[in-house]
């Protein structure tokens, strides 16, 4: 019994401090920095991708994927990316087409993935 409930406790704490570093890590790039947050599952290069009015990211920009939207990143770009924050999922294949991404820095948690496809 007393076993059993150290064990639940322990689950708590942990929940806790999972729950309080995923909100530390959002504070990093937080939404309210964001110049751009994808809306919809596409192309970087797509403006309906990303909130109405924000076009697509290029030179300075700050990029937030949410978790449950998938990004491909189909372009080959000179722009300086300042910052990305990825919790859902950012596809770059260049398996017929080279890509270049710059960036300053890139966030990516523990629920995000990035798969990138490259030529031999």
């Amino acid at each position: 019994m007393k076993n059993s409930f150290l064990k639940k406790i322990l689950l708590i704490i942990i929940l806790i401090i999972s729950s309080n570093s995923y909100s530390q890590f959002n504070g990093l790039i937080p939404n309210n920095s964001a110049t751009h947050i994808a809306i919809n599952n596409g192309n970087w290069s797509d403006a309906s991708t990303w909130e109405a009015g924000q076009g697509v990211p290029g030179l300075s920009s700050i990029v937030i994927i949410p978790e449950g939207k998938v990004i491909n990143y189909d372009v080959n770009s000179n722009a300086h990316v300042f910052a990305i924050r990825l919790d859902g999922e950012l596809v770059i294949d260049g398996s017929s087409m080279s890509r270049k991404l710059i960036v300053d820095t890139f966030l990516g948690n523990s629920k995000s993935s990035i798969n990138i496809n490259a030529n031999s």
